[in-house]
């Protein structure tokens, strides 16, 4: 059980804590605590390996810390790794959260990666988004490839999605239209992510001296059996 002064740990104190709270899955106040305090952490490699663990597991009072960073101006990539973890959510009421990230054209990493976690998330409120991200001018600034995929994905991961689609089809020809067109996009089996590309996070490392294989240790956890 976590008890200590947390903010009297050492770097590789606080990376030994961290393997614990991912062993435990524990969800006490003073490992969220702990996890709080990681997310804002100055140390890249102590900060890094919170947001891995938070990618493995999903910790419900630490939804507003993850949407701050999302909604705020600090390094991408902090934001890209918070919304990876809130994808790991499956909390539906998230997509109303991160609609304005949607209908946006400064950030189009975070346009891209919300619309992916929306996507992930699904519900009504996921298919009510990407319809109106559809017929919106802002599809333009993502490929066709990925607007496809998640728009397939939001409808495979809401129930009665398809339905649903059919009926807006139906009532809105344009629309249809506009769909009709991503269709012809859709892959088989797509590698949708919220970073753009497989090194994002190996390059951002190196902008900060760190080497690819630092990251691989520091954000490598064990899979319990």
């Amino acid at each position: 059980m976590i008890t200590m002064d947390l903010r009297d740990l050492s770097s590789v104190e606080k990376m030994n804590v961290l393997t614990e709270i991912d062993q435990a899955k524990s969800g006490s106040p003073e490992a969220v605590a702990f996890l709080r305090q990681c997310l804002f952490a100055e140390d890249y490699l102590v900060r890094s390996r919170c947001f891995a663990l938070l990618e493995r597991h999903w910790f419900p009072p630490l939804r507003e810390s993850f949407l701050e960073i999302v909604k705020g101006e600090g390094d991408r990539q902090w934001q890209l790794r918070a919304l990876a973890a809130l994808a790991r959510s499956g909390d539906d009421s998230l997509c109303r959260d991160l609609e304005p990230l949607v209908f946006q054209r400064n950030k189009p990493l975070l346009l891209r990666g919300a619309l992916w976690v929306v996507a992930t998330l699904g519900g009504e409120d996921a298919l009510d988004i990407m319809a109106r991200f559809l017929r919106s001018p802002y599809r333009g600034y993502l490929k066709p490839s990925f607007v496809a995929d998640a728009m397939a994905l939001a409808i495979g991961n809401t129930e009665g999605g398809e339905t649903f689609w059919k009926l807006c089809c139906e009532k809105d020809p344009d629309f249809s239209k506009i769909v009709d067109y991503y269709r012809g996009f859709v892959t088989e089996n797509p590698l949708l992510q919220v970073y753009p590309y497989p090194d994002y996070l190996s390059k951002a490392a190196m902008e900060q001296d760190i080497s690819p294989k630092e990251l691989k240790r520091a954000i490598y956890f064990k899979n319990r059996r």
